[in-house]
């Protein structure tokens, strides 16, 4: 049976199967994933990662209901982060609108974080979407989360704006601009002071590496 295609690849043409699986090295690779398998990475890990022991979440749950489940599995884009036979990360992504794409979900097993793993799948996100008219990318983060936030500094994302819900609480939304002038544009409009986003080249075009 073919695989169903998702909102980002009928919007903007093109197959993220031409493009994975992407090596990184010897040992590690990502590579297309599916909604089936991505949930099976959440229940085995999700709880363990995010979840300090004896500590309930203070926020509204949000039930996998039927409705959420249609709207993954037609908006979004599944991958894996595999290191030789095992999956030690998974990323999630949806086409907000037709230039901009949210990194909606990424996280590792506790022993594989904070080794630039993150960094190196977006980065490849970035190069395949940008090719493709992807103006900007998303994301919103929990300012206590200071290893991600750390993150999306290092790699010159803005900050945005600042969303309240009773879902998650207080998050941070980040953009990360593709394209130069869109960020010039942002940047000239509503920040004063240094701007050292304005002094990194503009990335070269992504050949496929898997």
């Amino acid at each position: 049976m073919s695989r169903q295609k998702s909102l980002s690849e009928k919007v903007l043409g093109f197959n993220w199967e031409d493009h994975l699986p992407h090596r990184i090295d010897e040992h590690e690779q990502i590579e297309l994933s599916s909604f089936d398998q991505a949930m099976e990475f959440h229940r085995e890990n999700y709880a363990r990662v995010f979840t300090l022991e004896g500590q309930e979440m203070p926020f509204l749950e949000d039930p996998f209901t039927e409705f959420k489940q249609k709207y993954y599995r037609e908006v979004g884009d599944f991958m894996v982060f595999r290191r030789d036979s095992k999956v030690i990360g998974v990323y999630t992504g949806t086409l907000i609108d037709w230039s901009t794409y949210y990194h909606r979900n990424l996280y590792f097993l506790s022993e594989f974080q904070s080794q630039g793993r993150g960094t190196k799948i977006q980065d490849f996100v970035h190069q395949i979407l940008r090719n493709f008219g992807v103006v900007k990318t998303e994301a919103d983060i929990s300012p206590s989360n200071l290893a991600q936030v750390k993150m999306l500094n290092r790699a010159e994302y803005n900050i945005a704006g600042v969303n309240y819900s009773e879902r998650w609480g207080v998050l941070v939304r980040f953009c990360k601009f593709l394209n130069p002038r869109n960020e010039k544009a942002f940047l000239d409009r509503f920040c004063y002071g240094v701007k050292p986003q304005l002094r990194s080249s503009e990335n070269p075009p992504f050949e496929k590496g898997g």
